[in-house]
Order: C-alpha cells, then sequence, then structure tokens
C-alpha cells in the first residue's frame, strides 16, 4: 500500500477549486437576490395597483351611495309634497261633492241613479253618501239606502 503524500501543488490545486467554487456560489447568490429583488419589486408594484383601484372603487361607491340617498330623499319630499296637495285639495273639493250628494239624496235620486248622472262608481257614491248623512244623523247608525219598507229596487 502506498500512501500519497500531499503536495504543495495539491494544496494550491485545493485552495484554487474552494476559490473557484466560492466566487461561483457569490455569481449565483447576486443572481438569486437580484431576480428576488426584481420579484419583490414586480409585486410590491401589483399590491400597490390593487390598492390604488381599491380605493378608487371605494369612493365611487361611496359617492355612489351619497347620490343615491340624496335621490331617495328628493324622492321622498316630493311624493309628500305631492300627497299633501293632494289631500288639501280633496279635502277642499269634498264639502262641494258631499253638498252636491245631499242635494241629490234630499231630492229622493237613488244612489244607482246618482252613479248614472255622475259617473261615479256606485260603492263610491253609496260610501260618500253615507259618510256624509253620518254627521247630519248626530251619532245614529248609517243605514244601507234601498232598506226598509217601500224601498225601490236599485
Amino acid at each position: 500500500m502506498s500512501v500519497r503524500v500531499a503536495t504543495v501543488s495539491d494544496m494550491g490545486s485545493k485552495t484554487n477549486r474552494a476559490v473557484t467554487a466560492r466566487q461561483q456560489a457569490r455569481q449565483r447568490w447576486a443572481a438569486l437576490t437580484a431576480d428576488r429583488a426584481a420579484r419583490d419589486s414586480r409585486i410590491e408594484e401589483a399590491a400597490a395597483a390593487v390598492i390604488d383601484a381599491a380605493e378608487q372603487l371605494a369612493a365611487i361607491t361611496g359617492h355612489a351611495a351619497e347620490e343615491r340617498a340624496a335621490a331617495h330623499a328628493a324622492y321622498d319630499a316630493a311624493v309628500a309634497k305631492i300627497d299633501r296637495a293632494e289631500n288639501d285639495a280633496l279635502g277642499a273639493a269634498e264639502p262641494a261633492l258631499a253638498a252636491g250628494l245631499a242635494a241629490l239624496t234630499g231630492e229622493g235620486v237613488k244612489a244607482a241613479d246618482i252613479a248614472s248622472l255622475t259617473g261615479l262608481p256606485l260603492a263610491d257614491v253609496r260610501r260618500l253618501t253615507v259618510k256624509a248623512a253620518a254627521p247630519a244623523d248626530s251619532g245614529a247608525p248609517a243605514t244601507r239606502e234601498g232598506a226598509g219598507a217601500g224601498a225601490d229596487s236599485e
């Protein structure tokens, strides 16, 4: 068996290989680090774009919600105004309607004939004549027209 003794040239060769290996490792590490830095930069840019877009969407949604609420409030106010105007007009017209119906029923005109003469639905004529007659009866229960003895059939 022969034993080989390391020579100076063998040691130099080992050192050269180690230096070369370290240089290669540094180069590979630098390449990996550069790739990671580029990737990190792309990720950061994409995340910033997503955050910016999300903030824009939130602003748009918030603005739309404010506009929608204002539109609903304006609509509600307009409907309330129309309802008040309608109620005021009805309140002004009802006495004239009640007086006309009272005059017709005072002349003995039957509800069906009043409906034919005025174009009002028979159910409305009956409802309005009962409603108009109720305060005049001073608390007496309202009866349907045509009920009782001697009433004409409608």
